[in-house]
């Protein structure tokens, strides 16, 4: 769901996966509940998993801690970062941008989720970083949901150049 390899309410079998993957029903149990806490599996009683529709208010408000924990981030990372990190941020920034005329595909997502775990990542905050990387999968997922409905102005490329440029 994360990459939209699957589609919005597709049933998860447990037998299924457990069979794909190699592995016993139980575990394949207990990864659909991880995947359950982080939004991108729904489990519903009777019925099973499936992969989470999020609402665009969900998208949202998902958008919207991402905005508060990277802003944070970038203003760590402008204390932290080295030039190393500063160059490792303008590639993940060209490979970006390479994305940018597909804002609404898996591509682009992966591309922006790598950046913003990167700012993350240098900003010299083990925990923020953390939680972010923990975040990320429901921001990629929810960043697809709003530009697919249109519901989210993506930043351009020159919005981030500026955010790189200033730390």
């Amino acid at each position: 769901s994360v990459q939209h390899r699957l589609q919005p309410r597709t049933k998860l079998a447990e037998q299924k996966l457990a069979a794909h993957c190699g592995v016993s029903r139980t575990l394949v149990r207990q990864v659909l509940f991880q995947l359950a806490q982080s939004r991108l599996v729904t489990l519903e009683p009777a019925r099973g998993a499936f992969v989470s529709t999020p609402s665009s208010e969900e998208a949202r408000q998902v958008l919207a801690v991402r905005c508060m924990l990277e802003t944070e981030a970038a203003r760590l990372a402008a204390v932290h970062r080295s030039k190393a990190d500063v160059g490792l941020l303008r590639r993940l920034l060209k490979a970006r941008g390479e994305q940018e005329q597909h804002a609404s595909s898996a591509a682009f997502a992966e591309a922006d989720t790598a950046f913003h775990c990167a700012i993350a990542g240098m900003c010299g905050n083990g925990a923020l970083a953390e939680l972010y990387r923990y975040f990320a999968n429901s921001v990629r997922m929810n960043t697809l949901t709003a530009l697919k409905d249109k519901e989210l102005p993506e930043p351009g490329l020159a919005t981030h150049e500026a955010i790189v440029d200033t730390i």
